[in-house]
């Protein structure tokens, strides 16, 4: 599976607001913008009639343009819309500029089915590099069939179909917006000089301006909603080609986190029934949660244990959690008697996220942290003298109880040689384990 920090550093590159795709949208965006501004002042400055006759010379050469862009299979249903305009009856101004206002959108819409088509394979090529990585580092834990790639193709294979809807949605995205520029060209070329303000217009319509993002934004939203949902129908089908029978869902926890996502965080489901928009994301659009492989949350790769700079010290998970720093008796849930017995500290934690696994996490030595979630007691964290995990009892089924008894016990194993840190799967406390 994706360490959590792995999986971080993906969501970023991917769905973030520093990703690629989105920096090159907007780029896009600018420029088809200066492009159409360019043609409607052209246009409005000529005082030609709306509904007037276009010259020859004109038309042949947007149909040029068009004949070039209708050469993509992706665009080319848009392309000949325009093509038909200028080529048959009789084209007038309107047709004219119409077609002219396209074609920088045309552009647009062609980056935007490569950003499509390019990002499946990225994506499906990047989980595939981190798992057969994560097989170097530790063969044992992380096994991979041979044939693991072939697997892993034919079981994302289903994105295909869905990654048409998409690609449908984009083109129907930019015609909506040339329709809604040529309205606006058409105003601008019927208002008296100065009385419309037509260029803000073009603005807002493309990038939002000052206010909102327009067009732009739009696009953003659908090419990181898909990228959300590549990276993960990415990670089922790794799951499904090395075995994996559940995953946890987790949420992003951000303060616009929505209530359904939230509700969801931490959840447990099984791989087989995974169902986006049910109990896989993305569950809405601009959803921002992934997924992990359950049983093995705490793996943490050797590239992730490198030390932090001194200029960004490791963060302390507890700053941000409610703490009681007061022994709990009686305590509420078994517990393991022969680690209370070393314990020095018991604190209580409220709705954090993520528990420490060691001291530069904030964790201490004889340390024992009880976690609570929405007011339930969720697990309880033992700590060894060296202040490292040496195990979690779990007080939830996790969503699952036809596979999770209530209470049961995680085990930490460490593998210095190999700096190796891992949560085991669950099992039953030991006879006489828990009291």
């Amino acid at each position: 599976m994706l360490s959590k920090k792995q999986m971080r550093r993906l969501i970023q590159s991917v769905y973030g607001s520093s990703s690629e795709e989105g920096k090159e949208i907007e780029r896009l965006y600018v420029r088809a913008s200066r492009q159409i501004k360019g043609e409607i002042s052209q246009f409005v400055a000529g005082q030609a009639n709306w509904s007037g006759k276009p010259s020859k010379a004109a038309l042949e050469d947007v149909r040029m343009q068009l004949e070039a862009l209708a050469l993509d299979g992706s665009i080319s249903s848009m392309a000949n819309v325009f093509l038909s305009s200028i080529n048959l009856g009789h084209p007038k101004n309107s047709d004219l500029e119409t077609a002219r206002i396209a074609v920088p959108l045309l552009g647009v819409a062609q980056q935007r089915q490569r950003q499509l088509v390019g990002m499946g394979k990225r994506i499906l090529d990047a989980v595939a590099k981190i798992t057969h990585t994560q097989h170097q580092e530790t063969p044992a834990m992380h096994q991979v069939p041979i044939n693991y790639d072939r697997m892993l193709q034919r079981q994302a294979s289903d994105s295909v179909i869905q990654r048409q809807q998409v690609s449908d949605a984009i083109n129907r995205d930019i015609m909506d917006t040339v329709d809604r520029i040529r309205q606006i060209a058409k105003e601008a070329a019927n208002s008296p000089k100065d009385n419309l303000n037509w260029a803000d217009q073009v603005e807002r319509v493309l990038t939002g301006g000052k206010k909102t993002g327009g067009a732009s934004a739009r696009a953003k939203m659908i090419i990181r909603t898909q990228a959300c949902h590549e990276l993960n129908r990415a990670t089922i089908a790794d799951f499904k080609a090395r075995g994996v029978r559940q995953y946890r869902f987790l949420s992003l926890e951000s303060i616009n986190t929505c209530s359904r996502c939230s509700d969801m965080d931490y959840k447990v489901y099984e791989v087989a029934d995974a169902q986006a928009g049910v109990n896989l994301p993305p569950m809405h659009p601009n959803c921002q949660c992934w997924i992990v492989e359950y049983g093995d949350e705490g793996y943490v790769s050797v590239s992730d244990l490198s030390p932090a700079p001194p200029s960004r010290p490791m963060a302390n998970p507890l700053r941000f959690a409610t703490l009681e720093t007061k022994a709990i008796f009686p305590r509420e849930g078994k517990t393991d008697p022969k680690l209370d017995a070393k314990m020095t500290e018991e604190i209580v934690v409220h709705d954090l996220r993520k528990l420490p696994v060691n001291t530069k996490e904030g964790a201490k030595p004889n340390q024992c942290i009880v976690a609570y979630k929405q007011g339930k007691l969720y697990e309880r964290r033992y700590f060894d003298e060296n202040g490292r995990a040496i195990k979690d009892i779990d007080y939830t089924d996790h969503g699952n109880p036809k596979y999770h008894k209530v209470p049961h016990v995680h085990d930490w194993v460490y593998n210095e040689e190999k700096g190796r840190i891992s949560r085991q799967r669950d099992r039953d406390p030991r006879k006489g384990e828990l009291s």
